[in-house]
């Protein structure tokens, strides 16, 4: 079909269709308050939505105190009972985190006010364990990779993540 209406073009013979304009729609520009993760919504919708974000403005959650945007990803099949954007586990590729109907593996990661880096990388510098939440998208703010680093060490000694489980600014 593809060689076809290639063809057809070259030959000045492709159908002229008009659009029904009670039909056309406008997509607003991809801004950060559009790509902010649900962790509630589907696997395929997350990933869609990081990898729809990829390159700019990426989309974003809160890691501990830090908001953080994702830029690669991949789809796992992973049979879990976690919730959505709790990490399930850190792999030398990244950092895997629950989802709905799956898990993604998280690969590039920028933190608020710095360069985009390699999620292993992050999660070593900052000490995201398994448990971990990667709460939903938030806009505004940002912490310290210190502030992220002590509260991921403390929610992991205790062994909790409910205090990690809010964003860090309320949508607005």
């Amino acid at each position: 079909a593809l060689v076809e209406a290639v063809q057809l073009v070259g030959a000045g013979q492709a159908p002229r269709l008009a659009q029904d304009e009670s039909l056309a729609t406008y997509e607003p520009l991809c801004t950060e308050e559009r790509t902010a993760i649900d962790w509630s919504q589907p696997l395929e919708q997350v990933y869609n939505l990081i990898r729809g974000a990829n390159p700019q403005p990426g989309a974003h959650a809160a890691l501990g105190a830090d908001r953080v945007k994702f830029f690669d990803c991949r789809k796992l099949e992973y049979a879990h009972d976690r919730t959505p954007g709790e990490v399930l586990e850190i792999r030398s590729e990244g950092i895997v985190v629950a989802a709905l109907g799956g898990a993604l593996l998280l690969q590039r990661l920028q933190p608020a006010g710095q360069a985009k880096q390699k999620a292993v990388d992050f999660a070593a510098a900052v000490g995201v364990r398994q448990r971990s939440a990667v709460s939903p998208g938030a806009l505004g703010g940002s912490g310290s990779s210190a502030k992220a680093a002590a509260s991921l060490a403390r929610t992991a000694a205790e062994g909790s993540t409910s205090s990690m489980r809010q964003p860090l600014v309320a949508p607005t």
